[in-house]
């Protein structure tokens, strides 16, 4: 289907009516709306959107998502967005915008603070950080434990990625990952799709991006900035002062709503408190930085919308905040004080001057030349600020439009932007391995090196500390590695006793959780979970954590977490084997499949086979997966333990599950390798699928873990392995058409626990992938072992719907019914 200018504009018209409220008529796209609308559904092209701040661009880049979706599959476009921004709280508020808008579609939100969908499995349109998006795509998923760190990165195999703020990346790490990953599954491997959308990013380097991407680059032309309500008719002046900020020179300048913005967290306290001690009595004054508890941090941005937002209240007031609201926040200021910054923060800041259709407004930029301080302008690089301040003092007094912006982001930054395309280009071979470190080995630690080099800490305040994982149900405060050490040294300097008093969470050899003491800064590492006791440090409400000031209430602790940020696991029940299968199948036909339309038809492109083919596949790898649990000594010990529950069981029974009710853990042997053998003589029946037998196989042997060794337990028998109840599979074979006799069933069978008992190592026996030319193959197995697991998760949910009948008649029909 193409869609022609007229089609564009009635579907955009119409989209726009139902996004509103019952009173919105609607409205017409813009001319960049319409290019980013034609560039994906009419011409298959990924986007690099260049945009002023209030111009449009969620709404334009989340515009082929809804057209596509309204027209129910006529127009070939992915199932879900998954929306990634560089911070969390623009995650929250922009979620909530879409929440509120539309009730066509579910929206979830997953940050490492509210994990309302850990596994991208059930929003449409999900909106998260690059922190979690990249992480989960790298197998190293900062909010999930290793053991389900392969289930996320097939989330991007065909979803339509929307990458907003790119600028606010850092180029060396995230910004090249990203560009990395997506040169992988929209250019070799067309497997997804996405937009990235920037306000400050230079010309060069927009230019760069779409020629390594091979993307279409969009931007906004001058017939569509008058009719942009945010840029019609603004008037910004942009005031610059040799001096530094202080109370006096806020109020000075302070006439109805004033945003005040600086560097660092401990100043704007200082200047906070100073300023709400001087303030008018018709004057609330606000405090916004990262050190708020969350809860307190979304009351202050509630009021802040109603003192600041587009249709606020007309009481006079004053906003003291950092970096934090320069994305996320829609509020508006008639004058604002903000120190120096780098010329992209610079940029972001004064999008909250003069934001809305009429507006006036005036930006005063101060020094940062304060005395007792060696680094005032972290957290940006110094000579970044020393070349915007000047380019700022040249142009003092003038008007700042959205002109001016483009001309400062190509004067700063062109050069710049020119040798660091140069570097990513370098860099690429040495990212490569880094990438390929991720997906062998796991390890966390390498989103230092990939994602963010995250160099803070977690605190957590708390006068008697249990000594276990509920430590981790307690909310935390996340500060910067630097200011811990500092708070730690000025304790040794001061022959504090503070022993016992600050504290740590390692984890012995045993992997059991203790709390070791700290006693100097040599002790404290980036990424440290940290117990500090109240006689050490207060919390206050408005103004956050107070490092080195006693809690007026020495058994305070920290709040525990809400339950939406607290991830939900699954329990086992009892079920069958044939059931458990059954109600995978089922999971999958509700949970994955409405999602897994485009990515199933681009995987059959790529590997030349048909799309009943690739639904034919993920079928026989959820009906295999568990077949290892058909071995002897699996079944005998499920049965043992199931008779321990209930000792009428059925002594026939073939078990997947046993039920539970201590929830103590217990060792089985392990079955899922196992499982992966056997399914690798049942492949040979069928000679299509041999150029994706090692996905295939990887998918099977890691459905419960990327780290599974196949090791023996303690109790395991060393007798030579038996299958036990083997028929039990054959009826749901048959069903998804996998034709084979039984006599040529039982024999694969015996030959695979043959083979699998004279393998002495089988550690990673299909996973050891090389970087590069196996990628197409790690792709696929990343997008089935998703299916499986996500299915097998689920299965318990339609336990009771199989055994009330309500199943798939025959497992083999198509998933569309």
């Amino acid at each position: 289907m193409f869609l022609t200018d007229d089609k564009m504009d009635s579907l955009f018209h119409m989209m726009t009516r139902k996004l509103g409220n019952k009173h919105n008529k609607g409205f017409f796209p813009l001319g960049f709306q319409k290019q980013l609308i034609d560039a994906h559904l009419n011409k298959r092209k990924n986007v690099i959107l260049h945009a002023p701040t209030g111009a449009g661009k969620t709404l334009a880049a989340l515009a082929p998502f809804y057209i596509s979706k309204s027209l129910n599959g006529e127009i070939d476009f992915p199932n879900q967005t998954i929306y990634i921004l560089p911070l969390r709280t623009l995650a929250h508020s922009l979620a909530e915008e879409a929440e509120q808008a539309t009730n066509q579609w579910t929206v979830k939100t997953q940050t490492g603070e509210v994990q309302k969908d850990p596994f991208f499995s059930d929003g449409d349109v999900v909106f998260t950080t690059i922190d979690q998006a990249l992480s989960g795509a790298l197998t190293i998923p900062l909010s999930l434990s290793t053991r389900l760190a392969n289930i996320n990165a097939g989330a991007w195999v065909g979803s339509y990625l929307v990458f907003d703020e790119f600028h606010l990346l850092d180029i060396n790490l995230a910004f090249q990952t990203t560009v990395h990953l997506l040169k992988q599954l929209c250019v070799d491997m067309p497997l997804t799709r996405f937009t990235i959308m920037t306000a400050t990013l230079s010309r060069e380097m927009r230019e760069f991006l779409a020629k390594e991407l091979n993307a279409v680059h969009i931007e906004v032309t001058e017939e569509d900035l008058p009719q942009i309500k945010s840029q019609y008719q603004k008037k910004r002046k942009v005031i610059t002062h040799l001096t530094t900020l202080n109370a006096g020179e806020v109020l000075k300048r302070h006439q109805n709503k004033t945003i005040v913005i600086v560097n660092q967290v401990d100043r704007a306290i200082s200047l906070y408190v100073d300023v709400v001690k001087r303030k008018p009595i018709d004057t609330e004054v606000f405090l916004l930085h990262g050190q708020l508890l969350s809860d307190e941090r979304k009351d202050v941005e509630k009021k802040l919308k109603e003192y600041f937002g587009k249709n606020c209240n007309r009481k006079k007031a004053i906003l003291i905040a950092t970096q934090v609201i320069e994305v996320g926040l829609d509020i508006s200021s008639d004058v604002m004080l903000t120190e120096v910054s780098s010329g992209r923060s610079f940029l972001q800041r004064i999008g909250r001057n003069a934001r809305f259709e009429n507006q006036e407004g005036t930006v005063h930029v101060y020094s940062i030349n304060y005395p007792d301080n060696n680094q005032p302008w972290l957290p940006y690089e110094k000579d970044d600020v020393e070349a915007t301040e000047r380019y700022l003092q040249s142009y003092s007094g003038f008007s700042f439009d959205y002109a001016r912006a483009n001309e400062m982001m190509d004067t700063l930054y062109c050069e710049i932007d020119k040798k660091t395309g140069v570097m990513l280009k370098l860099n690429e071979e040495s990212f490569t391995s880094q990438i390929a470190e991720a997906y062998s080995t796991h390890k966390k630690g390498l989103a230092g090196r990939l994602i963010r080099d995250i160099q803070n800490v977690s605190v957590l305040l708390h006068y008697n500390p249990p000594t276990d994982e509920s430590l981790y149900l307690y909310e935390t405060i996340s500060i910067s590695l630097g200011k811990m050490k500092g708070f730690v040294s000025k304790l040794n300097k001061a022959s504090t006793a503070f022993y016992g008093k600050v504290k740590k969470i390692v984890y012995d050899k045993d992997d059991k959780l203790v709390l070791q003491n700290i006693k100097g800064v040599d002790d404290i590492h980036s990424n440290d979970f940290i117990l500090i006791h109240p006689s050490l440090a207060t919390y206050e409400k408005n103004v956050g954590l107070l490092l080195g000031k006693t809690s007026f209430d020495e058994t305070y602790c920290f709040p525990l977490k809400n339950d939406d940020k607290i991830i939900k696991r699954y329990s086992y029940k009892m079920d069958t084997i044939e059931e458990h299968i059954r109600a995978c199948l089922m999971a999958y036909r509700e949970r994955c499949y409405s999602k897994n339309k485009y990515a199933i038809k681009a995987i059959a492109q790529l590997f030349h086979l048909s799309e009943e083919d690739i639904k034919r596949l993920i079928k026989f790898v959820i009906v295999t997966h568990d077949m290892g649990k058909l071995e002897k000594a699996w079944q005998d010990k499920a049965l043992n333990r199931q008779l321990e529950y209930d000792p009428m069981f059925s002594l026939d029974t073939a078990l997947a599950h046993t039920d539970n009710p201590s929830g103590k853990k217990v060792h089985f042997p392990d079955h899922s390798i196992l499982g992966a053998v056997m399914a690798y003589y049942l492949l040979q029946v069928d000679g299509k699928y041999s150029h994706m037998m090692r996905a295939i196989l990887t998918a099977i042997a890691h459905h419960h873990s990327p780290t599974v060794t196949g090791k023996k337990y303690a109790d395991e028998s060393n007798s030579s392995k038996s299958i036990k109840k083997a028929g039990v599979l054959l009826p749901l074979l048959s069903e998804i058409k996998w034709d084979i006799s039984t006599d040529q069933y039982v024999s694969t069978l015996k030959k695979a626990v043959k083979i699998y008992e004279g393998e002495k190592e089988w550690k990673n026996k299909w996973s050891n992938w090389g970087a590069g030319h196996r990628s197409r193959e790690y792709w696929l197995y990343l997008f089935l072992v998703r299916q499986l697991r996500i299915s097998d998760q689920n299965s318990f949910d339609y336990i009771p719907a199989i055994r009330s009948g309500e199943r798939l008649t025959n497992i083999g029909e198509n998933m569309d019914e």
